[in-house]
């Protein structure tokens, strides 16, 4: 004895007409690769969320100058290899506000100074760059 199945049978592949995304949703595409980056894989033990948030509360406390210095810290973490004069111009504050925000950011270990001169330095955000750079090779 013979039984009728019933089964879905979907359209071929390619679909026609063909789907195109739209501006905002290819958008949306973009921004959630771009969570996916930062968020990293199931272990999320290396994840730039989590450094941030630690960094953010070594911050917390540090008085009237916590201000300037979360703001030199957010500017930092827009360009993780910077100068003074690169994050003043970033961040809009001034030199000698930018100097003394670095200057503790160093002290805290989350800034690195790696030209060792006293003249246009350069500060890394190590942390921050050795999470972008997981799996790749130097050059």
């Amino acid at each position: 004895m013979r039984r009728a199945v019933r089964a879905f049978v979907p359209a071929p592949l390619p679909p026609k007409p063909p789907v195109v995304l739209e501006v905002p949703l290819q958008t949306l595409h973009e921004q959630a690769a771009l969570e996916q980056f930062i968020h990293g894989g199931p272990e999320g033990e290396h994840t730039l969320p989590v450094l941030f948030r630690v960094d953010e509360a070594r911050l917390m406390g540090l008085g009237r100058s916590g201000v300037s210095v979360q703001q030199c810290y957010r500017t930092l973490r827009q360009r993780p290899l910077t100068s003074i004069n690169q994050l003043r111009e970033l961040s809009g504050l001034s030199f000698p506000t930018v100097s003394k925000a670095i200057e503790t950011l160093a002290g805290l270990g989350i800034a690195r100074e790696i030209t060792g001169g006293r003249r246009n330095r350069l500060f890394a955000y190590d942390a921050y760059l050795a999470i972008l750079s997981e799996g790749t090779e130097p050059l």
